[in-house]
């Protein structure tokens, strides 16, 4: 079921607080497609059915999936508040989509009748089913009708809930609709000017009412800023809210406190007074003064917390931050209004991991068979001297991401600790464009963690297992029985699939990982699946579905390949134009490390990303692995021509600009290394084409030509914020590349930084490369008479000056230790 987590967890709690008990249900969501099969999971979702009331709701505060309910079930009373029943739902429809147990759809359907027939005719709902007392009124009180609107949209809209019928998908999508009218209707005017909402409203009058003793009559911070954030959230807003928001906004402006902080001292809370406090919103205000008030259980109104029981006081949550949520969102709102109202291109932003110059258009190597990235590249300019931030998957990731630097973020190597640990509040690429008002969707692998790290980047988004697909990564593990076999020249673990395989499919030992029990991924071969069975194929599918879909802002849709990463693992059919023909290794030279000094020779020897280069040679696996390389690598340009394809086809064709790029090289027995992880011309020369709208050619007239000037990776964050006119919310380490764009000609005497582990830099000019390690030693290559770096010219005499140019543009950052 991970094709319908993608939005989930990240729609979770957006507007309303949650309770200890409804976090633990929560919890559960976030479990994998297995636990709904285990005995732990049935269990749980027993327990849960068992809390059902009658009327199909469940109880709030409280776990009802740790044990069974033990009383009579006519006893049982469910509510809405609190996320209670919601969370329920949400459960039972990821554990039918995982099982297909109809109890679960039963159960489902009945809370989900539940919601929708408690809804009042004039589109409010009240606290639970069959209410009483003041649980009758129209209740936003802890974010309830929020909550229930903010769930039935997603009924009506996300793929989570395709079991449900049309019918019902429609009730859903129309009670949605009433609830809107009945929040615009709910509003409150004070001398003719629109401005909050009460924490409840009659169900009659819809006038703002009293609930308990303490809850009077008012205007609500708290609600009121869950309600004018999901306001905000509506595509194509009509002017009825539109002004909804405004007034709003407008009110929380008014209503803001400042001078105070709100703290806990002594076990007693109390108004500090600080003139440089953030400023906080009361709970409830007075509608005819705007005035804070506050209330014990005697119901007296006081206009001074200090003046309530201790029990309320300390037990109430008086004060808030909730108007500092609708500042922001608001700020969002108006960009993305704003930006809907041009024409801002979209963005198709294709990632491919590994990937090096063995492509058609870069001509690495001449049995690449790669149609559709070399007809994408013809639409627009193709970088041939492109080079990433650092040649590893998590830095130069990060650096992408977020347009600086190892050094300026911290995440040097895969080791380090990954960007959004290290800076939770920078705001990357995606973030930037939803900031400006796109809706930003993605999926495949575009951060290092790929599913973690889109749950962050995206608003929308699709995670499925790329790395071992076929397969699932429990699938590929090493039985304790078969672990011994993983460090001998006969391997074996058998996948009984389907399909059943014997892997490792080479039948290498392992280098790196011989004693734990993961599965072997420097391996390659054919499999006999269908693409549609490849992780890659699905992330294409869905980004394929984004494409067909009509959104009303503009997007960023980004879609990252796995392949050719290792494992170097795809359908059988890409490997059948080898049969009979002999398949070209890449150039090489036995004397290829004689002139090294010891330093880069461990860089080369090492097997830090992949195995070593001898384990290939004694197994006889190098025509191997470059064979299923090259099939990876085609049957990724497959999935890219699929999506070229829906989208030349779809109402986005004429305004996308499409970005392809890989992440960094790989070696494949060059300089003896198998992997990324070097400071070579194989190691951190990258694709890199961008393709601008067709409706803005007349912008670049030199389309279909290529750059050969030195670009860099790090200059996709700058470029692509100035093409679309997005704010760039922080200073960026690299430049734009809309003047190459225009005039791919131009020479700009550039060199660009590739780091890999604090004080190593790789230099590249549009004629040299110059290599300094951590110990000062160094290299220098000529590339336009030394395209393989066979001689290292950083010994002669006569280059001595080329080498104190490029050592003058070291960043001395870069080689902090």
């Amino acid at each position: 079921m991970t094709p319908v987590k993608r939005w989930l967890l990240a729609c979770l709690g957006v507007f309303l607080g949650t309770s200890i008990a409804s976090a633990q249900i929560r919890d559960h969501l976030k479990q994998p497609d297995a636990w709904f099969h285990s005995d732990a999971g049935r269990q749980r979702l027993d327990n849960v059915l068992s809390h059902q009331s009658p009327a199909g709701a469940w109880p709030k505060n409280l776990d009802t999936s740790e044990q069974p309910y033990a009383g009579e079930r006519q006893d049982l009373q469910g509510t809405f508040d609190n996320r209670a029943t919601l969370n329920e739902l949400q459960l039972l429809a990821l554990a039918f989509q995982a099982t297909h147990d109809s109890r679960y759809q039963t159960a489902f359907q009945a809370g989900l009748d539940a919601i929708l027939n408690a809804q009042y005719s004039n589109g409010g709902w009240p606290q639970r089913p069959q209410p009483r007392g003041y649980s009758q009124h129209i209740t936003f009180n802890d974010g309830t009708m929020v909550g229930l609107m903010t769930f039935l949209r997603e009924v009506a809209e996300k793929e989570l809930y395709d079991f449900v019928s049309p019918a019902t998908r429609q009730r859903a999508r129309d009670a949605f609709d009433q609830g809107v009218q009945c929040i615009l209707d709910c509003q409150i005017k004070v001398d003719g000017q629109l401005t909050a909402w009460c924490a409840q409203h009659d169900r009659e009058t819809l006038q703002a009412a009293k609930a308990r003793a303490y809850e009077h009559p008012s205007l609500s911070g708290s609600e009121s800023a869950g309600i004018a954030r999901l306001l905000m959230t509506i595509e194509k807003p009509s002017e009825a809210v539109r002004t909804a928001i405004e007034a709003a906004v407008k009110w929380f402006e008014a209503a803001q406190l400042t001078g105070i902080r709100y703290e806990e001292i002594d076990g007693e809370r109390k108004v500090i007074h600080d003139p440089n406090a953030p400023p906080l919103w009361a709970r409830f205000y007075e509608i005819e003064t705007n005035r804070p008030i506050f209330s014990g259980r005697d119901g007296i109104i006081k206009y001074d917390v200090a003046e309530i029981e201790p029990e309320r006081r300390n037990g109430y949550a008086w004060y808030g931050t909730s108007g500092s949520r609708v500042a922001q969102d608001w700020q969002e709102w108006v960009n993305r209004e704003s930006t809907s109202s041009r024409s801002a291109p979209n963005i198709l932003f294709i990632a491919v991991d590994d990937l090096n110059d063995w492509v058609g258009c870069l001509g690495g190597h001449p049995q690449a068979e790669t149609p559709h990235i070399d007809r994408l590249a013809k639409r627009g300019v193709l970088f041939t001297n492109a080079h990433c931030a650092s040649p590893a998957c998590n830095p130069s990731r990060a650096a992408l991401f977020s347009g600086q630097m190892p050094w300026n973020t911290g995440v040097w190597s895969n080791d380090s600790r990954k960007l959004f640990a290290q800076h939770p509040q920078i705001q990357t690429l995606p973030q930037a464009f939803g900031q400006a008002g796109y809706h930003t969707l993605g999926t495949g692998k575009m951060m290092h963690s790929s599913a973690a790290d889109n749950r962050i980047l995206f608003q929308e988004h699709f995670n499925v297992e790329q790395r071992w697909s076929p397969f699932t990564r429990r699938a590929v593990d090493y039985s304790d029985q078969e672990l011994p076999s993983k460090r001998t020249s006969s391997p074996r673990h058998v996948v009984k699939g389907p399909p059943r395989v014997i892997l490792p499919l080479n039948g290498m030992p392992s280098d790196r990982r011989p004693d734990t029990p993961g599965g072997e991924s420097f391996d390659w071969g054919p499999i006999d699946v269908p693409d549609s069975a490849m992780g890659d194929a699905q992330s294409a599918s869905w980004a394929i579905e984004q494409l067909q879909a009509s959104h009303q802002r503009p997007f960023f849709l980004g879609v990252g390949f796995y392949r050719p990463h290792i494992p170097l693992w795809a359908p059988k059919k890409y490997f059948s134009r080898f049969e009979g023909k002999t398949v070209q290794r890449p150039a090489y030279s036995n004397s290829d490390l004689d002139d090294l000094n010891g330093t880069s020779r461990r860089w080369a020897l090492e097997a830090i990303t992949a195995g070593l280069h001898s384990t290939v040679v004694e197994h006889d696996q190098w025509e191997e692995a470059v064979k299923a390389y090259l099939a990876c690598t085609t049957f990724v340009d497959a999935q890219i021509g699929r999506l070229l394809d829906a989208l030349d086809n779809s109402e986005y064709g004429e305004n996308t600009t499409i970005v392809l790029w890989s992440d960094h090289g790989w070696h494949l027995g060059e300089k003896q290394h198998w992997g990324k992880w070097t400071g070579w011309e194989r190691s951190t020369r990258v694709l890199l084409a961008i393709v601008p709208p067709k409706n803005r050619t007349e912008q670049y007239p030199n389309l279909g030509q290529r750059c050969h000037s030195p670009v860099g990776l790090i200059d996709l964050y700058p470029t692509l914020t100035e093409l679309c006119q997005v704010p760039a919310p922080h200073a960026m380490d690299g430049q734009s590349l809309l003047p190459l764009l225009r005039e791919p000609a131009q020479v700009t005497e550039r060199v660009v930084v590739t780091s890999f582990d604090p004080g190593n830099v790789s230099l590249r000019s549009d004629r040299w490369r110059y290599i300094q390690y951590q110990d000062g030693t160094q290299e220098l290559y000529d590339l336009n008479k030394d395209p393989n770096e066979w001689t290292d010219l950083s010994g002669d005499p006569q280059q001595q000056s080329v080498i104190e140019g490029f050592q003058s543009k070291i960043p001395p950052a870069a080689l902090q230790l």
